[in-house]
């Protein structure tokens, strides 16, 4: 072959390959979701009588933590056990425990650490809180009540 027709042949052989190229970039962000499911709304520790010395509440309440990120789950109380008649029992007496490990008091301004992880599945991941209250025969009659404050925050 010659190569007068060869040089023709690789000129027209790139011309029908020429194009143009251009690249461009895709971006999104994934949100960060962190969720909080209760089993129940209340805890109730049923009626206590001051011989008792103190009740326990196996299981008294789960929680389903639901989240992409690693995350921290934290519980504090709002305030002392009150009754209405203004009656007041101090917090510490107050106690819980997570599957593991011994009952802590709850802590007025300290939140408490009740579990931790990496990001769960779909299905979440359960903490199941148990808790007991020491009852003394001096503390006066009544219907006492607290809130607690659960936090889900993420770790980074």
């Amino acid at each position: 072959m010659n190569r007068f027709f060869i040089l023709p042949l690789m000129l027209f052989s790139m011309l029908l390959n020429a194009g143009y190229v251009a690249d461009t970039d895709v971006t999104f962000k994934n949100q960060e979701v962190m969720m909080l499911e209760f089993s129940s709304n209340s805890i109730d520790l049923g009626e206590i009588k001051p011989d008792m010395k103190e009740i326990l509440k196996i299981k008294g309440l789960s929680v389903r933590v639901k989240s992409n990120v690693d995350w921290v789950l934290t519980v504090e109380p709002l305030d002392n056990l009150t009754s209405i008649e203004g009656y007041s029992i101090d917090i510490e007496r107050f106690q819980f425990k997570t599957g593991k490990g011994d009952f802590e008091p709850f802590m007025m301004n300290k939140p408490s650490t009740i579990a931790s992880g990496k990001p769960t599945q779909d299905s979440g991941e359960n903490v199941s809180l148990d808790f007991k209250l020491k009852i003394n025969w001096d503390d006066p009659a009544g219907r006492y009540t607290t809130k607690l404050r659960f936090t889900l925050n993420s770790l980074y």
